[in-house]
Order: C-alpha cells, then structure tokens, then sequence
C-alpha cells in the first residue's frame, strides 16, 4: 500500500462513475492512461468521496 505509506489519502470512486466520466473524454478508446487521467480528475472535482 504505497499512499497509506506516504501519507496519501485513498478514495474511493464507483466503476459507474468512471465509465460516466469517460464518455466526456476524447481520444483512444479503453487505455490505463486515460482511466487514470479520468480518475485523478474525478478525485479533484469531487470533495464528497468515501475514504
């Protein structure tokens, strides 16, 4: 657990909201970049995320 270790909080975020979230981004179709690209931008837009 690398960001429990480094003092980083971890969130969690529904599989739903990420495919949602997905659909607004252009590009490739299914890439881990992109998924980590939406899930970092969720984690920043949204402040009511389940620890």
């Amino acid at each position: 657990m690398i960001l429990p270790n480094h003092d980083q909080p971890v969130n969690y975020i529904s599989g739903r909201a990420i495919h949602r979230a997905s659909e607004s981004f252009r590009g490739e179709g299914k890439t881990s970049a992109k998924d980590a690209a939406v899930i970092a931008g969720q984690v920043r837009i949204r402040r009511a995320l389940n620890p």
